[in-house]
């Protein structure tokens, strides 16, 4: 019996599994809602994983960022080093790149056309814009995700095209006015939720289509919070 038989076996579940199995995802950031992304994931076969992330492990990450132990904040291990390490032992039909680098004007555009969907899994607003760029100019499309304190959020902007994040968050916010996990803190549950939705998001995206016909005439995004649950927005363009 196939390891991925149960996922198979749901409505249209083999033709899901053999677009699962082609996808080729670049997640940009694996932190609170990247190391269950890329968990999820890998268990459930999807074809490449490039994990995309800078940073080191710090012991304030480890109560939510769940590829991660004591030994690699001790240490001070790259988070895409000690990500790969622990996916690995995931086993299945996966492949995996990590590279412990940021995502800049020099290296994006050739990152995305390596892959056919980029996650955002980022707490860095410059960052969140540069994914739009260049997503616009490489026609590869990407869906947003955030948490933080109790709140979580996903968009999706697949496949690319119209309209785009600029019509969500027209005026790039400043750094201070929206809080941060320093400041606010977050709940794993926040970060799992949002985790969830950027699945439901892709998997919806998968069912739907195999690739980008042209734009769409609205896009959707998910907001949730622990004491409101969630509620589905859909974003029209700003013409």
């Amino acid at each position: 019996m196939s390891r991925y038989d149960r996922q198979q076996r749901t409505r249209g579940g083999q033709q899901l599994d053999e677009r699962w199995r082609q996808l080729r995802i670049l997640l940009v950031g694996c932190g609170g809602v990247g190391t269950p992304l890329a968990q999820s994931l890998v268990g459930s076969g999807i074809g490449f994983l490039t994990i995309l992330d800078g940073d080191r492990v710090r012991e304030t990450d480890l109560h939510r960022q769940t590829l991660f132990q004591d030994r690699d904040a001790q240490q001070s291990v790259a988070k895409a080093t000690a990500a790969l390490r622990s996916l690995e032992r995931i086993g299945g039909r996966t492949r995996i790149e990590a590279l412990p680098d940021m995502l800049t004007p020099a290296n994006a555009a050739s990152l995305f056309c390596r892959h056919d969907v980029i996650l955002d899994a980022t707490d860095h607003i410059p960052a969140r814009l540069l994914i739009d760029r260049t997503a616009l100019a490489t026609g590869v499309g990407w869906i947003h995700s955030a948490a933080i304190s109790d709140r979580w959020v996903a968009a999706s902007f697949l496949p690319p095209g119209s309209p785009c994040y600029h019509c969500w968050v027209p005026e790039p916010p400043q750094p201070d006015s929206i809080g941060s996990c320093e400041s606010e803190g977050v709940l794993p549950v926040a970060c799992l939720a949002a985790a969830t939705a950027v699945l439901r998001l892709l998997t919806s995206y998968l069912r739907s289509r195999t690739r980008s016909d042209g734009a769409e005439n609205t896009r959707t995004i998910i907001r949730g919070s622990v004491a409101a649950g969630e509620t589905i927005v859909t974003l029209p363009t700003d013409p």
